[in-house]
């Protein structure tokens, strides 16, 4: 059952959602209305950006990853606070669901969340070049 479905059903019911998930939920109703025509970006926020696998590896040692099963989201890099968001997996589908935002939109968006839900503050928020995203799901792959 996706998100929004077990909002509806807590809103009806009350108790219906567990506390990290009413807890999650507040965290992208900060920032993206809770309405019809922004369901689908609700929950892919709520997919991509919460309940990742944090990933130290080795070959970066200034760099902690975050992955959703093999897909790096994005990574943090600990030397200049700068998080570099998946374009392909992330921002651009974002822009997708939401294409009447103009792009600052959406990397304010992704800031924000990711500075409340991973309690970082004053990062600087770009996307990961191609090349190094595929170097870097290789290297998680082998680790695993």
């Amino acid at each position: 059952m996706n998100i929004i479905r077990k909002y509806k059903i807590h809103l009806l019911y009350k108790n219906t959602l567990i506390k990290k998930e009413l807890y999650d939920l507040k965290i992208i109703f900060k920032y993206v209305k809770y309405y019809k025509g922004n369901y689908k970006l609700i929950d892919f926020i709520y997919n991509n950006f919460f309940n990742l696998e944090k990933v130290i590896l080795p070959q970066y040692p200034n760099d902690i990853f975050w992955f959703k099963k093999d897909i790096l989201c994005f990574n943090h890099n600990l030397k200049n606070n700068r998080v570099s968001v998946n374009y392909g997996e992330i921002t651009y589908m974002i822009e997708e669901y939401i294409g009447y935002y103009q792009y600052t939109e959406v990397i304010s968006l992704i800031k924000n969340i990711i500075e409340k839900y991973y309690n970082l503050r004053k990062i600087t928020i770009s996307n990961l070049i191609d090349f190094y995203t595929e170097e870097i799901q290789n290297i998680y792959k082998l680790q695993k």
